[in-house]
């Protein structure tokens, strides 16, 4: 393993209008419009120490047939996210990761809707490599919402992966 390095990327996703979606439901399974999302990060390592920070913005098109005809327009949403990792040996790891997001506001048919979204994640994790495609992950998982339109939780998720 080195003992420092540095990694920068960039990414952008693309997701097309696809799934099943009549403008007479409010909720469907499409979503009739675009949403491109860039994407930028970096990784340090040092020794057994891993930092991680990203930065990402969903933008979304206008959705011209939302709901009995109507206009759905939004704001983009902005998240940020950094974690740290501390590899114990070969396969073992513990992480602890923060996350923020805000905006996303509505407007339908040009009345805006107040509803900016902001929110808080945060979650503990610690982690074991079987082989390189094989590992177990536990993790406590919050969010908190920071306006009063919605819910806070915390969960413990187990799990296994399998990496191809």
């Amino acid at each position: 393993m080195a003992d420092s390095g540095t990694l920068i990327g960039a990414a952008l996703i693309v997701q097309l209008p696809t799934g099943d979606y009549s403008e007479d439901q409010l909720i469907n399974i499409g979503s009739n419009r675009f949403t491109i999302r860039p994407q930028v990060g970096v990784t340090h390592r040092r020794g057994k120490w891993t930092y991680e920070t990203s930065t990402s913005m969903w933008y979304f098109t206008d959705n011209d047939n939302f709901w009995n005809g109507s206009e759905r327009q939004q704001d983009a949403f902005w998240a940020f996210q950094t974690h740290v990792i501390y590899t114990f040996k070969l396969g073992f790891w513990t992480s602890a990761s923060v996350g923020y997001g805000i905006g996303g506001q509505n407007e339908i048919n040009a009345i805006n809707k107040d509803d900016t979204k902001e929110n808080l994640a945060y979650s503990l994790a610690a982690g074991y490599s079987f082989t390189r495609q094989f590992g177990a992950k536990i993790a406590y998982i919050g969010t908190r919402t920071q306006t009063d339109k919605s819910f806070d939780s915390e969960n413990v998720a187990i799990g296994l992966s399998w990496v191809w």
